[in-house]
């Protein structure tokens, strides 16, 4: 039996029942909140992707990035005598894609010289007891002094063109990310671009170029010269990385920003639609609602989905927590140390067994593991001048240098300074299939540099992030 409703009663419930509906609807529609740790390539390319991404999908969203130093990471410079340097990633092939547009594409421009390399780009390698190599002006007397050192490998390595199709595959990634592909882990991202990769992450580069037929002689001075210059470590490291490092020597294929090469996540930082918040995050704590609650500053701020941008490094104190996930397999790396040291002043060119200051080469290459600097480079501003004199020079080592070091390799020092990097990871062999994928919308970028540590693997990492959560943004 149906009793009426009173008076008024019908219009009661019926503005109830239109209140829910609005309720619900304003649920629905809230506002995603993304937190992205760290202010380096990967984070800051996370938010300009994720940025435009979620206009062209009308998506608002809140994003904050957190980074309690520079924007920049470890793309850094420093002043020396009144010009600023690079002190960390100083170099950007022209096939990086990601990079490049960046650059050309946010009023940015290149140097007209790399601001990791002096006017002149003669250089030399260098064996603890004299120059076993010096270039010159002529590429022809280049090439017959190094096969007399070196004999055909030297011929054989250039015309084989392993490197350049390994950068031929390498280029799919970018077909894959234009179709808005996500990768959960390393290895399906490098099989994207070719299925042997991943192997190659597994095998030695010095056992795999033997096995080509390469000389011990070849490997261990020319081969060792890129690596080591690049990664700070030896011929002993995956065939990945080692042919990511040979395609970073080609010096006609270089280029720098002007200003810096921290300009690009900065002005992609404030091309975004983040907040920069200036603190450390402490902790992320998973909560029972499947959102995050990060510490910070004593303070707990609440996310839906969260990008971890900053490295988590084997037995660091100062590692983001991990609260209340359950079974959360956190992948800590171990790093490598690489010190920067800048000097302004004349290197000694007796200690180098060169008969006068205007014969020593403005860069040198160890060839010798036992010496206790890798490199010696002169260096331009980032800032362009053609009439600077070229008179700072920029020291790589895995320890921080002495002064009795740096007497011996300078006849003058007006004035130096230091900057020790974890700059990349301490490679091996052993198989790390990587995930970008913590948790349920909790993302780290950082794995992809154990398949190669570089500004434009850090900025696939980024968009590989960003279109994880754009695409959970249409569910």
């Amino acid at each position: 039996m149906n009793l009426p409703l009173e008076k008024g009663t019908g219009t009661f419930v019926l503005f109830l029942v239109l209140l829910f509906v609005t309720v619900s609807e304003c649920k629905s529609k809230k506002t995603p909140r993304i937190a992205i740790i760290g202010g380096g390539i990967g984070g800051t390319v996370c938010a300009y992707e994720l940025s435009k991404l979620a206009t062209k999908s009308g998506h608002d969203i809140s994003l904050d990035l957190y980074e309690e130093a520079e924007i920049g990471g470890r793309l850094a410079t420093t002043n020396i005598d009144g010009h600023e340097f690079e002190t960390g990633g100083s170099i950007i092939h022209v096939e990086n894609k990601h990079m490049a547009n960046y650059v050309e594409s946010n009023g940015l421009k290149w140097k007209s010289v790399p601001a990791g390399h002096s006017t002149k780009d003669d250089f030399g390698f260098y064996d603890g007891k004299e120059f076993v190599f010096v270039s010159s002006e002529s590429n022809m007397w280049n090439i017959i002094d190094l096969i007399w050192r070196y004999g055909f490998d030297i011929v054989r390595f250039v015309m084989s063109g392993d490197v350049k199709t390994m950068m031929s595959h390498f280029k799919r990634i970018y077909e894959a990310q234009d179709k808005h592909i996500a990768f959960n882990n390393v290895h399906s991202l490098l099989s994207y671009m070719n299925k042997d990769f991943p192997h190659l992450m597994k095998v030695e580069l010095k056992e795999y170029l033997k096995s080509k037929g390469f000389s011990d002689h070849f490997i261990d001075e020319f081969i060792y010269v890129a690596i080591n210059v690049n990664y700070n470590q030896n011929t002993n490291i995956p065939v990945f990385v080692g042919s990511v490092s040979m395609a970073g020597a080609e010096s006609g294929s270089l280029r720098s920003v002007e200003g810096g090469n921290k300009r690009v996540p900065e002005t992609l930082l404030a091309l975004s639609d983040a907040k920069l918040i200036k603190a450390r995050v402490e902790s992320i704590t998973l909560r029972p609602d499947s959102t995050f609650a990060l510490a910070v500053d004593n303070a707990s701020h609440i996310y839906d989905y969260v990008v971890v941008a900053c490295p988590l490094i084997e037995s660091s104190e100062k590692n983001l927590k991990f609260e209340s996930f359950p079974d959360l397999n956190i992948p800590h790396i171990k790093y490598q140390q690489t010190v920067a040291t800048l000097v302004h002043g004349e290197l000694n060119h007796t200690f180098f067994h060169v008969g006068s200051p205007e014969k020593m080469p403005n860069q040198i290459f160890s060839v010798n593991n036992a010496l206790f600097y890798n490199s010696i480079s002169a260096l331009t501003p980032v800032v362009f001048d053609p009439k600077y004199d070229n008179k700072v020079f920029k020291v790589f080592s895995k320890n921080v240098l002495t002064d009795e070091q740096l007497d011996l390799l300078f006849a003058t020092r007006n004035g130096f300074t230091s900057i020790p990097w974890l700059a990349y990871p301490l490679y091996d062999t052993q198989d790390r299939n990587l995930s970008f994928v913590l948790h349920n919308n909790l993302f780290y970028t950082n794995p992809i540099e154990w398949a190669a540590s570089a500004m434009e693997m850090s900025a696939i990492s980024g968009v590989n992030a960003a279109l994880h959560i754009s695409e959970r943004l249409k569910r």
